[in-house]
């Protein structure tokens, strides 16, 4: 994604094979852009390429998810007994909360793009990355 990139080289080309190092400057994947750098310069958001093949080993940097707002409120709720052990709803769930969260893992909540992205120009971007994918 566009927002994690920190630096590129100039002459990226679309369906061209990168390379995504680190600021350390180790090797993490090799992958194909989907955008060119005049793109890259110019917007703040988008998908920049698609993964072709992972180098960096797993467990070398630690996982960074679950340290947010939301999730160490989960936590806490499921402490408190207010959610299961799974952190899905009981009967002593805050309405506010069951209204509020949405939960992305479950399958049987199809939630759309648009009700993802607040803003309608972002998500007429990302309709027309994901058309580019296909």
């Amino acid at each position: 994604m566009l927002p994690g990139v920190l630096r590129y080289e100039d002459g990226i080309e679309v369906n061209r094979e990168i390379v995504a190092i680190t600021t350390k400057g180790e090797a993490i994947c090799m992958a194909i852009a989907l955008i060119t750098t005049a793109v890259i310069s110019t917007c703040d958001h988008g998908i920049v390429a698609k993964i072709k093949r992972v180098i960096m080993e797993r467990n070398t940097y630690p996982c960074k998810w679950g340290l947010g707002p939301k999730a160490t409120q989960k936590i806490m709720m499921i402490k408190q007994c207010l959610l299961d052990k799974h952190g899905k709803p009981t009967d002593n769930t805050p309405a506010t909360w069951k209204q509020d969260y949405i939960d992305y893992s479950d399958s049987s909540k199809k939630v759309s793009v648009a009700e993802v992205v607040q803003a309608p120009q972002l998500a007429a971007d990302v309709a027309k990355v994901t058309k580019r994918k296909q």
